[in-house]
């Protein structure tokens, strides 16, 4: 039966002997283990990508807009991002893409997050770029109460957020060529090192001495979760098994992530090392550990075929010496 891991504590459903039977197996057998649910995890978020895809009209600028969006909006404004993606698409972005307060006023104007801005000469600016655009492109703005803004960090803000993103928009674009280049951590540090217009900055951050720009922490989870699986996903759509390939030595290159999941996993060891182990982990967790389905799970399947050829090899050599002698 479904468990939701919203409300319930993963060491209820991960079990010890299984964190015990983990940390037993050879590194060979291991590893063997951790790369079968690595691909199965990617093959999972693949699925997804080409779902978008697909009602992108196969448009893969548009998709990698879409994915980046919602992974920058977090577990709170995951669904108004991607509702905006489709509402501000990416071809209108590059079209407007000469000055970035064009991009600013799509984005900011489209969310609807403007009408809870200061009213300055900035915000003005934006809300007069935003009516001529809104009325080239028929643009209908989605409303501020769609957003989560209050009661979270102000650098996940959904403006600063959106500040963020039009920066990248605006210096690099979302290129395929541009995402399959990432294939360590400080290609992806690069893609995002970007910081959003001073204006955003201040108002988000006030005093900070931060840049403003997406951190260390987020970078790694955009890695992990938008650019590693997208670029599985094209490299399968293309048939290109280099890029399937990138995104793997990628997610080898980035830290383990460290979630209520991997602290039960490596409570005994540090058994994940990189992002491609701590993936491998989530992918045992979500589609086993937490539906119960212990008889089908690969590392109670894979304990039981070790255990299984240790009582016969003992059995085996025996019957081999007495046929000798």
């Amino acid at each position: 039966m479904y468990r939701s891991s919203a409300y319930i504590d993963p060491s209820t459903f991960i079990h010890q002997k299984c964190v015990d039977g983990l940390c037993s197996l050879a590194e060979g057998h291991r590893k063997e283990l951790l790369a079968k649910l690595c691909n199965a995890r990617l093959w999972h978020k693949h699925s997804h990508i080409m779902g978008i895809c697909d009602t992108a009209n196969n448009n893969w600028s548009q998709t990698s807009y879409t994915l980046l969006l919602s992974f920058m909006g977090g577990l709170h404004n995951r669904k108004p991002c991607e509702r905006l993606s489709l509402l501000v698409p990416y071809n209108v972005i590059m079209r407007e893409n000469s000055a970035l307060y064009n991009i600013e006023a799509l984005l900011m104007g489209g969310s609807g997050l403007l009408d809870i801005c200061p009213t300055d000469s900035y915000t003005n600016h934006l809300r007069q770029e935003f009516s001529h655009l809104s009325a080239k492109y028929s643009i209908t703005p989605m409303s501020a109460s769609e957003w989560v803004t209050t009661r979270i960090y102000p650098h996940s803000h959904p403006l600063l957020r959106l500040a963020q993103v039009a920066s990248l928009l605006h210096h690099k674009g979302l290129s395929m060529s541009e995402l399959t280049s990432c294939s360590r951590l400080d290609d992806v540090k690069r893609l995002f090192a970007t910081p959003p217009s001073e204006y955003w900055r201040n108002m988000i951050l006030g005093n900070s001495t931060h840049s403003g720009a997406i951190g260390t922490m987020q970078s790694n989870i955009l890695g992990i979760n938008f650019i590693a699986p997208i670029v599985y996903a094209y490299g399968y759509a293309t048939q290109n098994v280099d890029y399937q390939q990138r995104a793997t030595t990628l997610l080898s290159t980035l830290p383990a992530e460290d979630n209520r999941y991997m602290r039960i996993w490596q409570s005994k060891n540090t058994i994940a090392k990189s992002a491609y182990d701590s993936q491998a982990l989530l992918e045992l967790s979500k589609k086993y550990c937490i539906h119960g389905r212990c008889e089908v799970c690969p590392l109670n399947t894979l304990i039981h075929d070790i255990d299984k050829a240790k009582r016969l090899r003992p059995e085996t050599r025996s019957k081999g010496q007495n046929h000798d002698n």
